[in-house]
C-alpha cells in the first residue's frame, strides 16, 4: 500500500459498492475531494458516454487526470475557490496525467482499489475515457502554504518536480463555477 490511509480508503469505497449503492445507483464515481470531473463538451455529453457505457456492459471506466500545482497561490481568501484560482495545471505528457480515477457499477465490481476496479464479475468490461472527453482535475498540491507542509514529507527527489506542475494555463473548469 502506497499510503496508511490506503486499507481504510479501499474498505470505505468496497462497502460502499456493496452495501451502500448496489440498487440504488448506476455509477459511482471513486474519486477525492480535491479531485473535480471536467467534461470537455459539457455535462448532457458526459453523461451520454455513462449511458453508453452502461449499455455496452462497462462495469468500469476510467478518467484521466490533469494534475494542477499551487498557480503560485499562497492561501486562499475566505470564499475563494480552489477551482477558480488554481488554473496552472502539468503538460499532458507529465506522468501523473496518465494515472486515472474510476467510475464502477456497484453490481459489476468484484473488488475496487483506489484509481481502479481490481476484479470486475464476469460479462463486465472496463473503458477509459480519453482526455478529449473528460478529465479529473486533481489539486493535490493545493496552495502554495499547503504545498510547503506536503513537500516536507513528501518522497519526491525531483527538483522541479512541482514547479512541472504549473505549466500550461487551464480554465476550463470556470465554465462549471457558480
Amino acid at each position: 500500500m502506497d499510503a496508511p490511509w490506503s486499507a481504510s480508503q479501499l474498505g470505505a469505497y468496497n462497502d460502499c459498492l456493496k452495501n451502500r449503492a448496489l440498487g440504488k445507483v448506476d455509477w459511482v464515481a471513486m474519486i477525492d475531494i480535491d479531485e473535480f470531473i471536467v467534461p470537455a463538451k459539457g455535462a448532457s455529453a458526459f453523461y451520454d458516454l455513462l449511458r453508453k457505457a452502461k449499455k455496452n456492459n462497462k462495469g468500469s471506466i476510467s478518467i484521466h487526470w490533469k494534475i494542477f500545482g499551487t498557480s503560485n497561490v499562497k492561501e486562499l481568501l475566505e470564499g475563494e475557490l480552489l477551482t477558480e484560482k488554481l488554473t496552472w495545471c502539468s503538460k499532458p505528457d507529465h506522468p501523473w496525467n496518465k494515472r486515472v480515477k474510476s467510475f464502477h457499477r456497484p453490481e459489476a465490481v468484484t473488488f475496487a482499489l483506489v484509481h481502479i476496479a481490481q476484479t470486475l464479475k464476469p460479462g463486465f468490461g472496463s473503458k477509459t475515457f480519453s482526455p478529449d472527453q473528460v478529465t479529473l482535475h486533481h489539486y493535490w498540491t493545493r496552495t502554495e502554504n499547503y504545498c510547503a507542509e506536503k513537500r516536507k514529507s513528501s518522497k519526491e527527489t525531483d527538483p522541479d518536480f512541482f514547479e512541472n506542475l504549473c505549466q500550461i494555463e487551464d480554465k476550463t473548469i470556470h465554465q462549471y463555477l457558480h
